[in-house]
């Protein structure tokens, strides 16, 4: 077995890479990279373990890195991808220490936990973070899964190595993803309050099985408080829809919160449920700052908790009005998926921003064929690795750890030797692999903006021939939008 004691020391090459992937993970690889609550994290010099939802592979531990202000976690991974010594050694460089499990190792295996165990309290006493996901394996949509109990065995036997004197901190992290597939997405991590579980202390003395369960039922609680999770898994789509529908609508029309409220008890009180809003009058002004605000990411979750908190009661409430407004929901992205729109076309109402982008998009078509002719060869090179992988949810692993951090790297220096050779001037060639990263941007920027512009185009079309599918399209939305009113103010 590989030694770990010195896994959290300085280490001046981790540092290197961490700046670097760092930069490519929040300003390049996605548009928008938030963290909430920062405050929440305990001080340096306090160790402490942190624990998170699972649903993106890779991205998730990369969301938890770059979260933690220079504090640089040691992960817990199961211990099979640490069979071969160089990818163990790799990643030992990593930060990443194994969990050894029974169908993996064996019943004689199980007995390096002990030395994993001990090394995770010594790192902890040391004023370090560990970092794992309860979950033991990811989701593949918006849900909180079952957290299995050994998270909860090592946080215990942290604990119990230190003679139960030891008040582990464990610090909840949510994270929520716009897209889990896209580049130039946006995530968010969401940073709950630190919490011990020193109650369950002299329990554990006797019935340790017991203690590890009420443990994983108190974490498991922590974190769905903030993210979203979307428990009705068989209208997991129709969820979704509703979700996308009244986004916009519930975060421009929720009232202020009180000036003198707590903001952490008034922004998830109201999201998970717990509280019911009061309808607002009518031409009352409702944007005060970024509270109101559809673009400010952090809202996007607020709402979409709320939404689905509102849906699961009226599930509970009125069983068949329910099944009507699910109905609705999946008529509706049916009739979405076949007229090949988005709902957000639905919101648009005028024309003149239709032409302005069009004309827009011609006028700096060469900008757009720039960017496009030096990224579409590694961008699509990606997705001749991903097609091969049955799990959708280890695509964005691949796309950033070879695409992002490898591929598009290896191709601007290539195209940077190119040009210094048929140009014969360095300083041209410099500024040209400058100017790459920024084409980068430009590119998947463009794309969404023919998207869009095709999106606008097919409806305009649609439109014009009076299709009865878009019709009655746009009739479904309103009674959506209609429900939602009446269920949620």
């Amino acid at each position: 077995m590989l030694d770990f004691k010195r896994i959290n020391k300085p280490d001046f090459r981790y540092s290197l890479l961490y700046r670097y992937v760092q930069f490519v993970h929040n300003h390049i690889y996605y548009r928008r990279y938030k963290v909430v609550n920062k405050e929440n994290i305990p001080p340096r010099g306090e160790g402490f373990m942190v624990i998170c939802n699972h649903q993106n592979g890779l991205n998730d531990a990369l969301g938890i890195l770059f979260s933690l202000g220079g504090r640089f976690p040691i992960f817990i991974a199961r211990a099979d991808i640490f069979k071969k010594e160089f990818v163990g050694k790799l990643l030992r460089f990593l930060k990443i220490m194994p969990a050894f499990r029974k169908r993996d190792v064996g019943i004689a295996g199980l007995d390096n936990n002990e030395v994993i165990f001990a090394h995770s309290a010594r790192i902890i006493n040391e004023g370090d973070v560990i970092a794992l996901f309860p979950e033991a394996g990811h989701e593949d949509c918006h849900h909180l899964g079952t957290f299995k109990k050994g998270f909860a065995r090592i946080a215990f036997r942290a604990v119990e190595l230190s003679d139960y004197k030891l008040k582990l901190k464990i610090l909840p992290l949510g994270n929520h993803y716009s897209h889990y597939f896209r580049m130039q997405g946006k995530l968010m991590i969401n940073i709950g309050e630190p919490f011990e579980f020193t109650e369950l202390y002299e329990l554990h003395k006797t019935d340790p099985n017991r203690a590890q369960y009420l443990l994983a039922q108190k974490a498991r609680e922590r974190v769905q408080k903030l993210m979203l999770d979307i428990k009705d898994l068989e209208h997991y789509d129709e969820y979704a829809m509703l979700c996308t529908v009244y986004r916009d609508i519930y975060i421009r029309r929720r009232p202020a919160p009180a000036a003198n409220h707590d903001r952490q008890v008034q922004d998830y009180a109201v999201a998970v449920g717990h509280t019911k809003q009061k309808p607002a009058s009518k031409g009352s002004v409702f944007c005060r700052g970024r509270h109101n605000n559809p673009a400010y990411f952090p809202n996007e979750l607020q709402a979409d908790q709320h939404i689905v908190a509102a849906l699961d009661q009226f599930k509970e409430k009125d069983q068949s009005a329910f099944e009507q407004l699910i109905t609705k929901a999946g008529q509706y992205k049916k009739n979405l998926d076949h007229l090949k729109l988005r709902d957000w076309i639905f919101r648009k109402r005028f024309l003149a921003g239709f032409w302005i982008r069009t004309i827009a998009l011609l006028l700096f078509s060469p900008i757009w064929l720039f960017g496009y002719l030096n990224n579409v060869l590694p961008f699509y090179a990606g997705n001749l690795i991903t097609r091969k992988i049955k799990d959708r949810m280890l695509h964005s692993s691949f796309h950033f750890g070879l695409g992002a951090l490898v591929t598009f790297p290896i191709w601007y220096l290539i195209l940077f030797a190119v040009v210094w050779i048929i140009s014969g001037a360095f300083w041209m060639a410099a500024v040209y692999l400058a100017v790459l990263p920024l084409s980068l941007l430009v590119f998947f920027r463009s794309k969404v903006l023919i998207i869009k512009l095709y999106n606008r185009s097919r409806r305009f079309w649609l439109k014009l021939r009076k299709n009865p599918r878009l019709e009655a399209s746009e009739k479904i939305r309103r009674e959506i939008v209609e429900a939602m009113d009446k269920l949620i103010f």
